[in-house]
């Protein structure tokens, strides 16, 4: 009983930080273009911005999802939920004054997606109190 409330409440955790987390980016995202520091010629600091962003993102997507018996692939709903994301955040940028849909930063958040579920664990985890 004891085992099974410290579960649901790490599980509650995890969802938690995941909805908080997708929050953060969705307001990141959308911060008008005059509002950030110049890039100048640090621009790739934008792309790897992008890359980490959806990198926590997807990480925190799949470590919740990983106790859920009805999902067979939480990694493959992971990358696919948190690229989503990402390809939709980066469309709402063309209503956004000084920022721009840019291929790089979509294929950042991909690949910062595939990453970040893959490294959040490639098996089956459980929500089971280390001994």
């Amino acid at each position: 009983m004891l085992a099974e409330s410290a579960r649901s409440r790490r599980l509650a955790t995890l969802r938690l930080a995941a909805s908080v987390w997708t929050v953060v980016v969705g307001i990141l995202l959308a911060v008008p273009g005059e509002r950030l520091p110049p890039a100048g010629r640090l621009s790739w600091l934008d792309t790897a911005a992008h890359a980490a962003l959806f990198l926590v993102h997807a990480g925190l997507v799949r470590r919740a999802l990983a106790p859920a018996p009805r999902i067979a692939h939480p990694v493959a709903v992971a990358v696919i939920a948190s690229g989503a994301y990402a390809a939709i955040l980066e469309t709402v940028q063309l209503w956004i004054p000084g920022r721009a849909w840019e291929w790089t930063d979509l294929a950042a958040g991909l690949l910062g997606a595939a990453v970040g579920a893959v490294a959040a664990g490639g098996r089956r985890a459980t929500l089971a109190e280390p001994s």
